[in-house]
């Protein structure tokens, strides 16, 4: 299970180093100009190849002459224990046409179109298989059970749901869920779903308008100081300061 909280195509002819992110970053250039660099390696990003950043891994983004960039921003909870490096992901021809086509796509304002929405799919489903083949990333197992509290946690995000409803809705008593998160995923049900309110939230941060106000109320928090209270503490930033540092 995936979360693709952001996804853009555009020219780059400023591209400054971002903080820590708590996501990944999945890049594509189809022409030559940005290099990355971590303190274990350094990649150039081309095009043959998907370059993604894990989350917690703080990188040097380098701008060696403008070029075209298409780039995700993906939650990706199950995965763990992976390398703290950048890794890169060969891509072949299908896959290349299919990106150039999402950057037709978006420059029309299409890209929340369905055939948008499965061309990235595609690309982070490509980039999952790339790790299935490394030796320095494993992937939590989580039972089905855990995976339909997940899917009812996201589709309640504005209007709220407690533990005690959703055990019931499941047919689990609450303290057996509460056991299970913490067991697979080393958090409670309250604040894996405070999780998803607060990553809903960056996601309309970095491709919407919105007020923080209205932010604030889609994503199911009291008011705007709950709202930055919490996402302060998922981010370690404000969500304005998060906004300003989207552009990557």
């Amino acid at each position: 299970m995936f979360h693709i909280l952001r996804c853009q195509s555009s020219t780059v002819r400023n591209w400054k180093t971002s903080s820590l992110r708590p996501f990944w970053r999945i890049y594509w250039n189809a022409t030559p100009g940005a290099l990355i660099k971590s303190e274990s390696n350094e990649v150039l990003c081309e095009a043959d190849s998907l370059v993604c950043i894990p989350p917690g891994l703080s990188v040097e983004q380098i701008l060696l002459e403008p070029f075209e960039h298409f780039w995700m921003h993906v939650d990706i909870p199950f995965l763990s224990d992976f390398e703290l490096k950048i890794y890169r992901f060969p891509v072949d021809k299908l896959l290349v046409e299919r990106i150039q086509k999402f950057s037709e796509l978006y420059k029309k304002g299409e890209d929340q179109s369905p055939r948008a929405q499965t061309i990235k799919q595609l690309v982070v489903n490509w980039f999952l298989s790339g790790l299935q083949l490394t030796d320095s990333v494993n992937s939590r197992e989580v039972p089905e059970i855990l995976q339909n509290a997940i899917s009812i946690m996201s589709e309640r995000i504005q209007s709220g749901i407690s533990t005690e409803e959703l055990s019931e809705t499941l047919g689990l008593s609450a303290k057996t869920l509460n056991r299970k998160f913490i067991r697979y995923l080393d958090v409670s049900p309250h604040k894996f779903f405070t999780g998803l309110r607060i990553k809903k939230a960056a996601s309309l941060l970095s491709s919407s308008n919105l007020t923080l106000d209205e932010i604030a109320y889609e994503c199911g928090f009291c008011n705007r100081s709950h709202f930055s209270r919490s996402f302060r503490s998922g981010y370690n930033e404000s969500p304005a300061a998060f906004r300003r540092d989207q552009s990557t």
